[in-house]
C-alpha cells in the first residue's frame, strides 16, 4: 500500500488550522462582547437580584377551652409590595403604541387595593408613591391571603409574599390572665413571635413549633421575590395545640362578676377561682382586671400579674377550718367547736362573717403542734401548686423550726401566714374530694401538628383527711341560706382590708369549688351577693339538682 501524498497532508493540515483559528476568532468576539459591548448590561441585571435566605416561619399552635373552642390562634398573613420605576419600565415596553398611560394603570391599582383592603389604605398617598421613582415600596402588610390574591390576580404588578403568622384572641380580654400573649411582629427583619405572658410563655417550646428556610432571590434594594427562583430547603413544623381544663362559659361569667363587682363598689382588686371538686381541674380562674393580649406592649407590668396565683395573701379564719379538720381527725370536737365553725359560714343575715377564734385556738393545741403543721403541708400551703402557670408564687408559712410559743395561735386562725387564692381552693377541695386533695391543673392535653393527642399526667392525690373526718367537716359547714334551693358548705372572713370567701356546691356531694377574694371596702352586703351570683351561674350551667 502507497503512503498518503505530501501535498495532501498540507491541504488537510491547512484546513485544521484554519478552523481552529476560526473557532478561536468566534470565542473572542464573543468574549468581547460579554466583557465590552454587553458587560454594562449583565452588571445591572446581576446587581437586580441577590440571593436571600427565606425564614419559614411555623404555625403556632392554638390553645383551646376544655370544649375545643378556640382562645388562640395563628392565621397567615400576606406582605404586598411592587417596584414602581420597574413596573413604569415595563408598561412603557409592552404598550409601545397605545394611548394607555401608565398614570392612569397608576390610579386603577390604588382605587382597586383600597377598594380591596379599605380605609386602612390611603388611596392618594399610594397612587402617588406608584407614579414615583422608588425601587421599591411596600403596599401593605398583615394582608388575608384570600384578598392577597385577588388583588394580585388582578394587578400582576403586585407581588404577594412573606408569609407570616398573627395571632388571633377570639375572645378578647377573656382568660387574658391564663392564655397571655405574644409579641407578634409584622416585620420580616423582628424576631419570630414568642410568648410574653401566660401559658404563651409556659408553654412556648409546644405552641412555637419549628421554622422552615428556603432559598429565593430577590430584587436588590427591595424584598420582592423574584418568581421561580425558589429552591432548596426544608419545610416549617406547626406548633402543637393545648387543650385546657378551663369552660369559656364559666370564666366569662365569672370574670364578669368580679368586673361589675369592682365597678359597683370601688374594691382595690377581686379575683375568684373555680376547681372541679373530684379532679382539681381549673374551670375558672379570674380576676377584675383583664387585659387585651392585642395590647400587650403597651399594658402595665401590673396588669400582667395574675394575683389567683401571684400574689399571696393573709386568709384569717378561711384558712381556721384546718384547726376544726385537726380537732375532728383526733376525735376531739366538741360544741364550742362546732359554734366557731358554724360562725364562720357565709350568712347573708351575718354578712361581717363570725366565729370563735378561741374555740379555733383550743382545737389546734389539742391536736398539737406537730400534728397541726403536718397537716398545713399536706393541704399544700406554702408551697406552689405546679398548676402550671408562670410565676406562681409559693406564699408563706413559717417553717416548724422556726415556730415560737404564739405562732400556733396565728396559724390556726389563718394569720402569720400568707396563701395565693388557688391554694386556699386547694384547701377546700381536699374537705371536698372525701379528703384527698388533687393538686390543680390547666392545661389537659397537648395535640400535636400530626393529630395526636397527649394528655398531661394526673398529678397524684395526696390523702390529707380520712374520709369521714372531710364529711363532717362538710356537714358543719352546711348551709341553705346562701343560695336558695341549694345547700353549701363553705366559710367567710371579712376585715375592713378584704373579704374572703371559699366553699364547695352541692355540700353532700360537692361538684365545684370556689374562692374569691375581695381588697377594698365590700359591698353592704360583704362578698354575699358575689359569691352567690357564682354559684347560682355554676348551677345554672352544669344542671345542679335541688339539694
Amino acid at each position: 500500500m502507497s503512503s498518503p501524498r505530501p501535498a495532501n497532508r498540507r491541504v488537510r493540515l491547512v484546513f485544521a488550522r484554519l478552523m481552529l483559528v476560526g473557532a478561536l476568532a468566534t470565542a473572542g468576539i464573543k468574549l468581547v462582547d460579554t466583557q465590552v459591548v454587553q458587560a454594562q448590561s449583565l452588571s445591572e441585571q446581576a446587581a437586580k437580584q441577590r440571593d436571600t435566605h427565606l425564614v419559614i416561619r411555623a404555625q403556632r399552635g392554638a390553645i383551646l377551652d376544655r370544649s375545643g373552642a378556640r382562645l388562640a390562634f395563628s392565621v397567615e398573613t400576606r406582605m404586598l409590595d411592587t417596584q414602581p420605576a420597574q413596573i413604569r419600565r415595563d408598561w412603557a415596553q409592552e404598550h409601545p403604541r397605545t394611548d394607555d398611560s401608565f398614570e392612569a394603570r397608576a390610579g386603577q391599582i390604588a382605587a382597586g387595593v383600597r377598594a380591596a383592603l379599605g380605609p386602612a389604605v390611603d388611596e392618594q398617598a399610594l397612587l402617588r408613591q406608584l407614579r414615583s421613582d422608588g425601587a421599591y415600596l411596600r403596599i401593605a402588610e398583615d394582608v388575608d391571603p384570600v384578598k392577597a390574591r385577588e388583588i394580585t390576580g388582578r394587578f400582576p404588578e403586585i407581588i404577594a409574599h412573606q408569609t407570616r403568622m398573627r395571632r388571633i384572641y377570639p375572645n378578647g380580654p377573656l382568660a387574658s390572665n391564663i392564655v397571655g400573649a405574644v409579641n407578634w411582629d409584622p416585620d420580616p427583619a423582628a424576631p419570630p413571635e414568642h410568648g410574653l405572658a401566660g401559658l404563651e410563655s409556659a408553654r412556648e417550646t409546644a405552641l412555637a413549633g419549628k421554622d422552615g428556610w428556603r432559598e429565593v432571590d430577590t430584587e436588590r434594594g427591595g424584598e420582592a421575590i423574584i418568581p421561580g427562583s425558589q429552591r432548596g430547603g426544608d419545610p416549617s413544623v406547626p406548633g402543637s395545640d393545648l387543650q385546657l381544663t378551663v369552660d369559656t362559659d364559666t370564666q366569662y361569667q365569672v370574670q364578669r362578676l368580679l368586673t361589675d363587682y369592682q365597678r359597683r363598689t370601688g374594691a382595690k382588686a377581686a379575683r375568684a377561682v373555680v376547681l372541679n371538686a373530684r379532679t382539681g381541674e381549673v374551670f375558672a380562674l379570674a380576676n377584675d382586671r383583664p387585659y387585651a393580649p392585642t395590647e400587650v406592649a403597651t399594658t402595665g407590668d401590673d396588669r400582667l400579674v395574675d394575683a389567683t396565683v401571684q400574689t399571696p395573701f393573709e386568709p384569717g379564719s378561711v384558712a381556721g377550718i384546718v384547726a376544726a379538720c385537726a380537732s375532728v381527725q383526733r376525735g376531739s370536737a366538741d360544741q364550742a367547736l362546732s359554734q366557731a365553725v358554724t360562725g364562720l359560714v357565709l350568712d347573708p343575715g351575718r354578712p361581717s362573717g363570725g366565729g370563735s377564734a378561741a374555740a379555733l385556738r383550743a382545737a389546734a393545741h389539742d391536736a398539737g403542734e406537730d400534728a397541726f403543721a403536718d397537716l398545713l403541708t399536706k393541704f399544700g400551703l406554702g408551697t406552689v401548686t405546679d398548676v402550671g402557670l408562670p410565676g406562681e408564687a409559693p406564699g408563706h408559712v413559717p417553717a416548724r423550726g422556726q415556730w415560737s410559743r404564739d405562732t400556733l395561735d396565728a396559724l390556726a386562725t389563718g394569720q402569720g401566714m400568707s396563701v395565693t387564692l388557688l391554694q386556699l381552693a386547694g384547701l377546700y377541695q381536699a374537705i371536698a374530694a372525701d379528703g384527698v386533695r388533687t393538686p390543680p391543673r390547666v392545661v389537659r392535653s397537648t395535640i400535636g401538628s400530626d393529630g395526636a393527642r397527649h394528655d398531661e399526667p394526673r398529678p397524684a392525690g395526696v390523702r390529707v383527711l380520712a374520709e369521714d373526718t372531710a364529711r363532717t367537716v362538710r356537714a358543719m359547714l352546711r348551709s341553705d341560706a346562701l343560695l336558695p334551693g341549694y345547700q353549701v358548705a363553705g366559710t367567710y372572713w371579712h376585715t375592713p382590708e378584704r373579704s374572703t370567701f371559699a366553699g364547695m356546691l352541692p355540700a353532700a356531694a360537692p361538684r365545684f369549688v370556689v374562692a374569691l377574694t375581695v381588697e377594698g371596702p365590700p359591698a353592704d352586703d360583704g362578698v354575699t351577693g358575689l359569691a352567690r351570683g357564682m354559684l347560682s351561674a355554676l348551677a345554672t350551667r352544669y344542671d345542679l339538682p335541688l339539694s
